[in-house]
């Protein structure tokens, strides 16, 4: 046995979730100490979208919800990411992610580093470093 639930507030903010155990899985969304995105309702009430039997049709049941939800209301479901995703979708995460996080990537990846060998290199380049034969003549003369 299953349920889909739906939380929701005044100002028209929701979330979808699954749960076998609805009592239980309300009072984790009001009173977990986990920054979870329910905690951005504050006040909510709840709904039982819908009642299964089978738990096998549970997963698909919560995309279907999560998805109708999300075009009916947009940005306003606080979802953190979407219920079974398929391989597109993780596809299409990680390429909106890299798109976003390129610039902070390369800033960290040409920031100077100063290894302990007296070299001093960008941290992408840290692994090759660390294998090479100048670092590695420097650790092996000061374990000596």
């Amino acid at each position: 046995m299953g349920i889909i639930y739906l939380l929701y507030n005044k100002e028209g903010f929701g979330y979808v979730g699954k749960t076998n155990k609805l009592r239980d899985r309300i009072r984790q969304h009001r009173f977990s100490n986990q920054n979870t995105k329910s905690k951005l309702l504050g006040e909510f009430e709840y709904m039982v979208i819908e009642d299964f039997e089978n738990e096998d049709d549970l997963d698909s049941a919560e995309r279907f919800y999560y998805d109708l939800y999300k075009s009916l209301y947009g940005d306003k479901l606080v979802n953190k990411k979407k219920p079974i995703q398929t391989k597109e979708d993780k596809k299409a995460y990680a390429t909106q992610y890299n798109q976003q996080h390129r610039g902070e990537r390369n800033q960290q990846r040409i920031k100077k580093y100063e290894c302990e060998c007296g070299s001093i290199i960008c941290y992408g380049e840290k692994t090759p470093h660390f294998k090479s034969q100048k670092h590695l003549n420097y650790i092996q003369n000061t374990s000596v």
